[in-house]
C-alpha cells in the first residue's frame, strides 16, 4: 500500500498541525518500552488534547474504511 504512513497516528497529527515532530519522536520512543498507545502517550504528556486524539482517530478511521480489505487497494467510489 503506498503511502501507509497516512494511517499512523502520529503521521495524521502532524499533518495537521497538532503535534511537533521532536514530540512524536519522544512519545514513539516511550511506546517502545509501554503498552500505552501512542494516543494515550501523546494525551498524558499534554502533546495533544482529548479532542485532537478523536479527530485524528476519526481521520484515521476514514481512511482505513476507503480500503477495500481484500485488494488492500483505495475502494471505488
Amino acid at each position: 500500500m503506498a503511502g501507509s504512513d497516512q494511517y499512523l497516528t502520529g503521521r495524521i497529527a502532524l499533518q495537521l498541525g497538532f503535534l511537533k515532530p521532536e514530540h512524536l519522536a519522544e512519545a514513539v520512543a516511550l511506546q517502545q518500552k509501554s503498552a500505552q498507545s501512542l494516543g494515550e502517550i501523546l494525551v498524558a504528556r499534554g502533546y495533544l488534547t482529548t479532542p485532537q486524539l478523536n479527530e485524528v482517530l476519526a481521520i484515521q478511521q476514514k481512511r482505513f474504511d476507503a480500503i477495500d480489505p481484500v485488494t488492500r487497494r483505495r475502494k471505488e467510489a
